[in-house]
């Protein structure tokens, strides 16, 4: 378990870069061959933190069911939280 403990201290960046990748491989993998920003992203992150992760699964976009970009950008804000302080 320390040896764990160490492993993760040592290469916390390495891992936070991966997981990153990983993450944005799971948003679009279009974006890997085109690189794209997303308006709505900075709507919803606020929409999330003004009315909750369940609010805004359901209300974020009357026209289609955008459930999985919304959970995504909640696990980053969870990251952001437990690796970076939460500073926004």
């Amino acid at each position: 378990m320390k040896e764990l403990k160490i492993f993760l201290i040592k290469y916390k960046y390495i891992i936070l870069f991966l997981l990153g990748i990983f993450l944005l491989f799971c948003r679009n993998a279009y974006n890997f061959m085109m690189p794209t920003m997303y308006a709505e992203d900075g709507k919803w992150l606020g929409q999330i933190l003004a009315s909750g992760t369940w609010s805004t699964l359901l209300h974020a976009r009357g026209d289609y069911f955008v459930a999985i970009p919304i959970l995504l950008l909640k696990l980053a804000d969870i990251i952001d939280i437990v690796f970076g302080g939460g500073g926004y």
